[in-house]
């Protein structure tokens, strides 16, 4: 009967016309941690596990085009009564329209990621591309240089095609690192 539980929220306030800002929320538990494992989807016996995900972000219009965002991720995932796993992610950009229908973008990502035994971190650098292929579809690619305390120089590359209509969002998203 317990087998699962998830909740999840997302807010978002407009303190001015020009500042959004914005808190989501994840927790998930479960009897089999393959279940909340996102990143390798590996199943594993049956044992509770459980992840916790708050992100507190802000959006603020610098000039009638230009957008500052700044976003901190802290998402924790544990095997219940043994190691933890944790992750922070703090992204910063600025992102300029340059025209109706397409804009650039600017942004700096770092990673710190940690358990028990080890501690990585990363820092990438990526200049995006933003065109609205047509009403309320847009296409997303996101390309630049990444450095691990793991493994070097490496790209970072992630390309985003959403929709976004007055009943139903979608969207696919890839990214490699």
């Amino acid at each position: 009967f317990d087998a699962r539980r998830h909740a999840m929220f997302d807010a978002k306030i407009r303190s001015s016309s020009l500042t959004t800002w914005g808190l989501g929320g994840r927790y998930d538990r479960a009897d089999t941690p393959g279940d909340i494992d996102f990143e390798s989807g590996i199943l594993t016996d049956r044992r509770n596990a459980q992840r916790w995900q708050f992100t507190p972000s802000v959006i603020h219009r610098v000039a009638e085009r230009t957008n500052f965002t700044a976003l901190y991720d802290f998402t924790t995932e544990n095997l219940v009564n043994e190691g933890r796993n944790n992750l922070h992610v703090g992204r910063t950009g600025v992102s300029r329209q340059l025209s109706p229908r397409s804009s650039l973008s600017g942004e700096y990502i770092g990673r710190l990621y940690d358990d028990d035994l080890l501690e990585h971190h990363s820092h990438a650098m990526v200049m995006g591309w933003t065109r609205e292929l047509r009403q309320f579809t847009s296409l997303t690619v996101q390309a630049g240089p990444r450095w691990t305390s793991y493994r070097g120089l490496v790209p970072e590359v992630a390309v985003s095609l959403g929709r976004d209509g007055r009943t139903v969002k979608a969207g696919l998203d890839y990214s490699h690192g």
